[in-house]
């Protein structure tokens, strides 16, 4: 991204209301540290410096490869929030995460989380569950535990919509066994409380919401997530959008930041047509969904993968995400 385009972000952003003291802003790529210290800190100051850009919480989610004292002081500087790629002990985590020698990375990552630790910083981790992994929690949770992470995030590895062979079959196993992950990962976490855990902490979240107060999905709220391409490109929704080309929704890049404000692409009548069939898809849920009130209506990323249209319903990733999740936390806490 060039800085010219950084700066048309920042005046883009200086449009906008922002309901939150600082807003957000997630540096995310293939590897987000391909790119110098010496950008992120041009960058930073260009948008710090745009007249009326909002103050700015700067996140990475990294594999935390090429982390040095360089970077820590970026990120000390700036006070970005960092988070990891790891997936457990360096059995688990070496299997898929090569670099282009085909070298296990897991050496390389958990030096980086020292380096960060030596600088102050406790970075949160990302963990991606093969079918492997979940038979393995207990040898999951010591690694990442023992690296130092003080939050823990899991997602699991998703059967793509085009692969739809042996969905069904593949949901049930991977629920059932994602569900008792988690069980297990609850019991462990007793003796580490201090220890976040995202799925199991944010479902308890959900459960204790007082009566009538919502749970809204991110996803599929028009502007919740706005998604900028490095030639400055806007989208939203889900951020797996912007890439794609699909032959009844075309593209989802509704303008860009060097030509277009938020309220010009809310006008945008490509943007209105899949704005309405993404809140028909949530409109569905909310009727036929008894897991409703703990997910609010779904990724239409999800939906489009597994059912060639976001007006659809259920999908893998929400029997996996928000239903086994749910039914762990029953089983382990209770409410």
């Amino acid at each position: 991204m060039s800085l010219s385009t950084v700066a048309a972000v920042g005046r883009f952003l200086a449009q906008l209301e922002v309901n939150a003291e600082r807003l957000p802003i997630s540096w995310h790529s293939g590897e987000p540290l391909t790119v110098s210290p010496e950008f992120y800190s041009a960058a930073f100051e260009t948008l710090r410096d745009t007249p009326g850009c909002p103050a700015l919480q700067h996140q990475m989610q990294t594999n935390g490869t090429l982390i040095d004292d360089r970077w820590c002081d970026l990120f000390v500087a700036w006070d970005v929030q960092v988070g990891l790629s790891i997936d457990g002990p360096q059995w688990i985590h070496d299997v898929c995460r090569l670099d282009r020698q085909g070298r296990g990375s897991f050496d390389r990552a958990a030096r980086g989380v020292r380096k960060l630790v030596d600088h102050g910083i406790r970075p949160s981790v990302i963990a991606v569950l093969s079918e492997t992994s979940l038979q393995h929690p207990d040898a999951v949770w010591t690694a990442l535990t023992e690296l130092g992470f003080g939050m823990i995030a899991f997602n699991v590895v998703e059967l793509e919509g085009a692969n739809a062979l042996r969905q069904r079959d593949f949901s049930a196993t991977v629920c059932r066994a994602y569900e008792d992950f988690l069980c297990r990962i609850a019991e462990l976490r007793a003796d580490r409380p201090e220890v976040g855990v995202r799925e199991l902490d944010e479902t308890r979240r959900f459960l204790k919401l007082p009566a009538g107060q919502d749970v809204h999905s991110i996803e599929n709220i028009p502007g919740a997530i706005v998604s900028i391409s490095a030639a400055g490109g806007v989208s939203t929704f889900s951020p797996e959008l912007m890439d794609l080309q699909h032959d009844k929704y075309g593209h989802f890049i509704f303008g860009n930041v060097h030509e277009h404000s938020w309220s010009q692409i809310r006008s945008n009548p490509h943007f209105a047509s899949i704005a309405a069939s993404v809140a028909l898809g949530v409109e569905r849920c909310r009727q036929r969904c008894a897991f409703f009130e703990l997910c609010g209506g779904g990724a239409p990323s999800n939906k489009l993968g597994e059912h060639n249209t976001v007006e659809a319903t259920e999908t893998l990733d929400c029997r996996i995400r928000v239903q086994a999740v749910t039914e762990a936390y029953l089983r382990t806490i209770g409410v």
